[in-house]
């Protein structure tokens, strides 16, 4: 009776944290996607589960609906970091059916000792955990973000159990149908705090499941807010020295970073005030300047090297920025 009810309890809650992201308001519904695909794995996984602790499906077909939800978990928490984090998410079902078949695999043929089976869901799970804290050590996060250390921290959790269910069924085989009744309660009980968890940080902090920003129009805008973004920007535009590219446009900074266009010129418009033309050129000409004074070389390779493709354009864009030509500012540097 105990688990049915811990069961009941569970799947009411994640019903209901799926209607809330369903009508959170956001520009876009691609983030949150990737959450609500797991969380309507979840559901299935529940509701299979009640049909389980009813009596209406034997344990073997309760644990091939479930291990194919489960499989899910890892790769939708995976992508939707990766989205939050504004990096590209193209490869998600070239990583999801290969997942799927290979568990179809192991149902078919039933050859493969419990333990490979166990193992094999077991291992996705703490693959794409490993793959998500690793993405998120090479982010630094800032104060809105904060909230997916949490999210970490609550799927290790969540990971840690099933591992322990793989053990305890190995350990314990002519027991594995109890062993998975106790750890399945287990885990709803987990999961039903966790949510609950998640539904507060909704209210608390929307953004952090919706992509809509509620700004006053013209105030002027903490970098902070962009920080991830600028970070994702510098470090092809500036560190790789993409500006020194003829051709660099958004489309090719947002192939490179996985932000859209729009996203580009929003971050640069917010933080520097500037379009992304005028951005780039900054860069561009403060590199001239170095090699004006340091260097013989002369004012067409200069603005070539720098990445402009006319020398008229490049005088514009130095004299808009120093209020003389290169050639006047070598022979007074």
């Amino acid at each position: 009776m105990w688990p049915i009810f811990v069961n009941i309890f569970t799947l009411s809650i994640t019903c209901i944290l799926v209607f809330i992201l369903r009508i959170l308001p956001a520009k876009t519904n691609t983030r949150n996607s990737y959450l609500i695909l797991l969380l309507i794995a979840l559901i299935i996984h529940l509701v299979a589960e009640q049909l389980h602790l009813s009596e209406v499906i034997d344990i073997h077909i309760f644990s091939r609906i479930a291990v194919g939800m489960v499989i899910l978990f890892g790769p939708a928490l995976y992508y939707y970091t990766r989205k939050f984090y504004g990096l590209t998410t193209r490869y998600f079902l070239w990583q999801i059916i290969p997942l799927e078949l290979g568990m179809l695999t192991f149902f078919y043929f039933k050859v493969w000792p419990q333990w490979v089976f166990s193992s094999y869901y077991a291992g996705i799970l703490l693959i794409y955990f490993l793959a998500t804290i690793k993405l998120k050590s090479n982010i630094e996060l800032k104060k809105s973000q904060v909230w997916m250390k949490t999210l970490g921290i609550g799927f290790g959790a969540l990971v840690l159990l099933h591992i322990t269910e793989v053990l305890w069924i190995n350990l314990d085989l002519p027991n594995a149908l109890r062993t998975i009744r106790i750890s399945t309660t287990a885990q709803n009980i987990f999961t039903s705090f966790f949510l609950l968890v998640v539904i507060r940080q909704i209210i608390i902090n929307p953004e952090s499941f919706s992509n809509l920003k509620i700004r006053i129009p013209y105030e002027t805008q903490n970098s902070e807010v962009y920080e991830t973004e600028m970070s994702l920007i510098k470090s092809f535009v500036i560190v790789k020295k993409a500006y020194r590219n003829t051709e660099l446009s958004r489309k090719i900074v947002s192939d490179e970073t996985g932000l859209s266009v729009n996203q580009i010129s929003e971050v640069i418009n917010s933080v520097y005030k500037k379009n992304f033309s005028d951005w780039i050129n900054d860069y561009r000409i403060n590199e001239a300047k170095v090699l004006l004074l340091e260097t013989t070389l002369n004012i067409k390779e200069i603005y070539y090297e720098v990445g402009f493709n006319s020398k008229s354009a490049f005088n514009a864009a130095f004299k808009k920025r120093t209020q003389e030509t290169p050639t006047l500012f070598r022979k007074r540097g």
